[in-house]
């Protein structure tokens, strides 16, 4: 039988955490989100045990990646997330997932397998992928997107990622920057008593994501970011969070006059969208504006909580 490990936000990992956590402790382990993790290489599983509690997960290791005893403990133990590589002793990680759909106790659990090699598209709506190597915030924006985080889940995420080392500062998909470097020059930019923020964000990812899988969900992203690009010229663009939003910052005189031309582009792109993938549901965005009236020298959680 393979070895069982679990490390919380309040175990070996609290020690490194900074000393105002102390009191948000209690708020993030009441009632943790629980991902279960499986690799055959003890390095990748100490990556993740070492890593993701530092976000506020709950996460169980099974320390020697064994397929069989993977089934054995998502069964029991009911994570809202597997995260476990292709190759596994015993039991693949195809079969794995099989398995795990064919049960109804994990019918619906989300999986999300770690590859070196090429992966076939995964039909199953509930399983995404990553190839290995992958960087952080690649990891962190697929777990975001598979478990189910409300926009307050999303803002204690990104408050605990602001308390962590920024190891990427460009999103793995569009290039724009991530929430560490939309960070460090928000406050000077409003400071400004003139500054505004443009808040796009597609509804309901969730159901995007299971309806037009990951690759979809990327190729969709790439295009909002690259219609953000053409349209704010001069603006900071980025991804204030690990969900899948865009936020433009700059003078309030620049977001009032890329307002309309925004909802104008969007609404084009939406029928784009639909002609090509005519069985699908319409990607429905909503568009947000706020201004210096909401205060000065914000932070990131300011600008989310503001736009949210």
């Amino acid at each position: 039988m393979s070895e069982l490990s679990t490390t919380s936000i309040s175990e070996s990992l609290f020690y490194q955490l900074p000393e105002r956590w102390l009191a948000q402790d209690r708020l993030v382990t009441t009632n943790p989100l629980r991902i279960l993790v499986s690799d055959d290489d003890p390095a990748i599983n100490q990556l993740y045990t070492t890593v993701l509690p530092g976000y506020g997960f709950e996460v169980i290791a099974v320390a020697d990646g064994d397929g069989l005893a993977t089934l054995e403990f998502t069964q029991r133990l009911r994570p809202q997330l597997l995260i476990t590589d292709r190759y596994k002793p015993r039991l693949d990680g195809r079969r794995l997932r099989e398995a795990l759909r064919a049960d109804r106790r994990t019918a619906a659990m989300a999986i999300l397998t770690i590859s070196a090699v090429d992966q076939p598209a995964v039909v199953d709506p509930l399983t995404d992928d990553l190839p290995k190597p992958f960087t952080l915030a690649g990891l962190m924006f697929r777990v975001a997107t598979l478990l189910p985080l409300s926009l307050a889940g999303h803002n204690l995420l990104v408050a605990h990622a602001l308390d962590l080392p920024a190891l990427e500062l460009r999103h793995p998909v569009t290039g724009l920057p991530l929430l560490h470097g939309f960070d460090r020059i928000l406050p000077a930019l409003t400071a400004n008593p003139d500054w505004a923020a443009l808040d796009l964000m597609l509804v309901a990812p969730h159901i995007h994501l299971r309806m037009r899988g990951r690759s979809g969900m990327d190729h969709l992203l790439a295009a909002l970011a690259d219609l953000m690009r053409r349209l704010g010229g001069g603006l900071m663009i980025g991804h204030p969070g690990f969900d899948l939003r865009l936020t433009a910052l700059g003078s309030a005189d620049h977001i009032a006059a890329l307002t309309p031309h925004v909802q104008t582009a969007i609404a084009a792109f939406s029928r784009r969208i639909a002609l090509r993938s005519p069985y699908l549901p319409l990607p429905e965005f909503r568009i947000r504006a706020v201004d210096a009236r909401v205060g000065l020298g914000l932070n990131l959680l300011d600008l989310r909580r503001a736009l949210s």
